[in-house]
C-alpha cells in the first residue's frame, strides 16, 4: 500500500524487508506470516480499489483557479506567486463523511477593509501575532503547518521545500503518542482509528 502512495519505495520496501526479518527471527510460524502478507496485500488491493474512485486522480486535469480582480478574493502573494493549492479539493470522495457537507460551519466574516468590522479585526490579530511572535511561537506555527511545501527566499533564488503532508504529520505524532505510553503495535495499531 505504502509503495503505491508514495515516491520513495527503496525506503519503504527496506522498512517492509526489516520488519518482515525482525518477525522471522522472533519465530513467527512461516504460514502465520504468509497468511498475514497475503491479508494485508488483500486489504491494501481494496483500499487502493476504493482510492481510485476518490476523484483525486480526475482533479489533477481540473482547471487551474482562476485569478480574478476583485477585493476578498484569493490573490498569490510574494515573493514566490504560488498557485492555488487543491482547488477543487471539495470534489473528492470523502472517506468517512458522506460528503464536505456533513457537518456545515458557519460562514467567515465578510470581507472588509473597514478597521472596525469583524473581518479586519480578526485578519489585523492575526497580522500582529505573526510580527510578535517569538522563535518559539514560530516554530510552534511552522510545525502546525501541514501546507507539504515550505518556499524558501534566498536573495533572488527560490525554491520550494517538501514537508510533510497532513496525514504523515498526524501519523507521526500518532506515533509518538503510542512510543509515550508504552504500547505494543496493537495498541498503535488502535490509535490509527
Amino acid at each position: 500500500m505504502g509503495t503505491t502512495l508514495i515516491f520513495s519505495e527503496e525506503k519503504m520496501n527496506e522498512h517492509r524487508d526489516a520488519v518482515f526479518a525482525e518477525l522471522q527471527e522472533k519465530g513467527i510460524p512461516e504460514e502465520v506470516f504468509e497468511a498475514s502478507v497475503n491479508y494485508g496485500r488483500e486489504v491494501a488491493s481494496k483500499v487502493l480499489a476504493y482510492a481510485k474512485k476518490d476523484n483525486y486522480h480526475e482533479s489533477r486535469s481540473f482547471p487551474k483557479y482562476s485569478v480574478v480582480n476583485q477585493p476578498g478574493t484569493w490573490q498569490p502573494t510574494p515573493p514566490a506567486y504560488m498557485e492555488a493549492i487543491e482547488p477543487h479539493w471539495n470534489k473528492i470522495r470523502t472517506f468517512v463523511l458522506d460528503s464536505a457537507a456533513q457537518f456545515k460551519i458557519a460562514p467567515p466574516p465578510p470581507y472588509s477593509t473597514d478597521p472596525s468590522s469583524e473581518f479586519y479585526k480578526l485578519a489585523k490579530e492575526v497580522y500582529d501575532a505573526k510580527q510578535n511572535a517569538t522563535p518559539e511561537e514560530t516554530a510552534i506555527a511552522m510545525f502546525w503547518d501541514c501546507n507539504p511545501y515550505k518556499m524558501n527566499v534566498k536573495g533572488h533564488v527560490m525554491f520550494a521545500e517538501k514537508k510533510i503532508t497532513p496525514g504523515g504529520h498526524w501519523m507521526g505524532i500518532a506515533s509518538i503518542a503510542s512510543a509515550a505510553a508504552g504500547k505494543d503495535w496493537k495498541g498503535t495499531v488502535e490509535a490509527w482509528h
